[in-house]
């Protein structure tokens, strides 16, 4: 138990957190929520006829579906790319001499990217999960 004379470092890291808990779900829910919205309500556009999209649909059905397929992978690939959490790991298990920081970087985002693709092909043709999941049970 320290001593009553740290409590004023303590309140003021707590008031510092506070406020960047509230700056954070301030930028969440004005920036990365709108924009997700908004892809979201034009994307399928693409593929099929959205008063979101003037002259929709842009390609034709079959061509559509795996541009959004391919969005979905290229953003699933990106964004684990940029995890920095993952570049930490990567360089503990390449120090550990398991494997390079770069392959098991690269390995996670296909794998990350491999599967929101497969959500994606998922949901646009209403595919029961378990013919997603019985492969890799059957496989172990």
């Amino acid at each position: 138990f320290q001593p009553k004379r740290n409590i004023v470092p303590f309140i003021v890291g707590l008031f510092c957190v506070f406020f960047g808990i509230l700056v954070f779900n301030y930028g969440l829910s004005y920036g990365l929520t709108s924009m997700g919205n908004e892809i979201g309500s034009i994307l399928p556009g693409v593929f099929i006829k959205t008063e979101a999209v003037p002259n929709s649909p842009r390609f034709g059905y079959e061509f559509g579906i795996f541009l959004i397929v391919l969005f979905a992978f290229v953003v699933g690939y990106v964004a684990t790319q940029a995890e920095p959490a993952l570049h930490v790991v990567g360089k503990q298990v390449q120090d550990l001499g398991m494997m390079s920081k770069t392959a098991l970087i690269q390995s996670v985002s296909l794998g990350v990217a491999a599967g929101i693709s497969a959500g994606v092909f998922k949901i646009l043709y209403s595919i029961p999960l378990i013919y997603f999941l019985l492969p890799g049970y059957f496989s172990t």
